[in-house]
């Protein structure tokens, strides 16, 4: 994403934000195209314990290491489907005007928004949000449906511990906005974050 003065990417299977744009020595460059890259790692640390537990399990144990699953909790556990994309608000404002013209060509991002679980891998059916243009209840970006996302572009993505002991999907939103007025805004990003609890007690796992 690089909506502002900052340019930054996301890793759905580790720590959020770490490693390399380019030559930029770590992922979070301010101001963009300057080559300074100001934050070298940014992780989410989960605390948790049953109500019958005396300690907690904490996730992930080492911050800097892989310790996700791309997607949501699943019974086969390997996707090919990354779950996370980058959609920005010219994007559907266009796909909105746009979307049954012969000539559109439709944005990755809104094409393959992962709004709806794929139910013959027991996904929980609660994944990114979207307007349901024709209520039908159906991701159907065809028939006019769109991302919705927070600011002027975002990147959403899903991941869940690979530790199922902890039975928590992840669903990331950064987001950012444009002001020619605002400096702050201009050098901020936002995250949203939810955490859902999912039972793995229905799945074969591997």
């Amino acid at each position: 994403i690089a909506i502002n003065n900052i340019r930054t990417s996301i890793n759905s299977n580790g720590p959020m934000i770490g490693g390399r744009i380019g030559t930029i020595g770590t992922a979070f460059e301010v101001p963009k195209g300057s080559n300074n890259g100001v934050l070298s790692n940014m992780n989410l640390i989960v605390a948790a314990k049953a109500s019958t537990d005396t300690s907690f399990l904490v996730h992930p144990k080492n911050p800097y290491s892989p310790s996700m699953i791309r997607g949501p909790i699943n019974k086969v556990h390997s996707l090919e489907n990354s779950f996370i994309v980058y959609v920005s608000k010219q994007e559907i404002s266009n796909h909105i005007s746009m979307y049954n013209s012969p000539s559109y060509i439709m944005p990755d991002g809104i094409l393959n928004w992962p709004a709806l679980a794929d139910t013959a891998l027991a996904m929980a059916n609660d994944l990114a949000p979207f307007v349901d243009v024709n209520s039908n209840g159906c991701y159907d970006p065809k028939n006019g449906d769109y991302p919705q996302i927070l600011g002027d572009a975002a990147i959403f993505w899903i991941n869940h511990p690979d530790d199922p002991q902890l039975p928590f999907e992840y669903h990331g939103m950064l987001y950012g906005f444009v002001s020619q007025t605002d400096t702050a805004i201009n050098n901020c990003l936002f995250l949203k974050y939810r955490i859902i609890t999912v039972s793995y007690t229905h799945l074969t796992l591997p």
